[in-house]
């Protein structure tokens, strides 16, 4: 699996403004190379809100990895129902 389109998301929030938690905000090429998948991937779930990000700036939008890890639910028994 190597695009995060393919993964079962659950949606979420939107862009939202830093909070108090520590957690280091990456940018979105980072967090694709986190999570090795095309960093196009990660912008597209970004703009569809699938995982909250952060306003840096004037433009720069970041996000946390926990965070995104969360909103990506993997099904123990994926495909048996």
């Amino acid at each position: 699996m190597h695009h995060i389109s393919e993964l079962p998301i659950a949606a979420s929030n939107t862009t939202q403004e830093i909070g108090c938690n520590s957690e280091k905000l990456l940018t979105l090429k980072e967090m694709s190379v986190a999570l090795n998948v095309p960093v196009f991937a990660v912008r597209r779930a970004a703009k569809q809100g699938l995982f909250p990000t952060y306003k840096v700036g004037t433009s720069r939008l970041r996000a946390r990895l926990s965070e995104v890890i969360k909103s990506v639910q993997l099904p123990a028994n994926r495909g048996q129902q």
